[in-house]
């Protein structure tokens, strides 16, 4: 646990991301690109905020980017995901442009305007998720909690959403989205208990 330092990079692993990298507090950096490694990027990644340096660049990540990274953004100067399978929708902290001044006022950044590096690679992002493969992503459509798709939210989306995290069903992307109630990146009990609240309340 007060391991500082991790390199992964430029190996040949596989599998996911252990969710057991959320115990390592200490961590300033932290570089798993120019792997194979697969599923989503886990919730408990926020919980390393003293890192300055992430990079899960060129790996086959997929699923949604959960919330919890924006509790790492702010101090990290290093930040790279790019080219991954990762599907929108993003959080909000990764998509917004880096600052610049519009000399031009066309609301768009151009060439040899003024911009803040924010991540210091001295190339303007408009965001910093960089390109993603979302060809197998899953347009979902859906209402928040509504995980069955049958346009109402009963106890048959608590039972399917209990399935779906015991892994009993086979269920898509999607419904896996439309279970994430507290849209915090992750599916689990805490969905589960929010969506009764909700069922109850209305």
């Amino acid at each position: 646990t007060n391991l500082e330092w991790l390199n992964l990079g430029d190996n040949q692993l596989t599998g996911e991301i252990p969710v057991e990298i959320g115990n390592l507090t200490d961590l300033l950096y932290l570089r798993f690109s120019y792997n194979n490694l697969t599923d989503s990027i886990p919730f408990e990644m926020g919980n390393l905020i003293n890192l300055f340096y992430l990079s899960l660049y060129s790996n086959q990540l997929t699923g949604s980017i959960p919330e919890s990274i924006c509790e790492i953004y702010t101090n990290v100067n290093y930040f790279y995901i790019s080219y991954n399978d990762l599907c929108p929708p993003y959080p909000d902290c990764l998509v917004n442009q880096e600052p610049f001044t519009d000399e031009n006022n066309n609301g768009i950044w151009d060439e040899g305007e003024p911009y803040v590096d924010t991540n210091e690679n001295d190339i303007y992002e408009e965001d910093y998720v960089g390109y993603q493969d979302t060809s197998e992503c899953e347009e979902c459509e859906g209402t928040l909690g509504d995980i069955n798709e049958d346009g109402v939210i009963d106890i048959l989306d608590i039972v399917t959403g209990i399935n779906i995290i015991l892994e009993t069903i086979s269920y898509t992307d999607c419904q896996s989205y439309l279970l994430d109630f507290n849209e915090d990146g992750s599916t689990d009990i805490l969905d589960v208990v929010q969506l009764v609240n909700f069922i109850l309340d209305n």
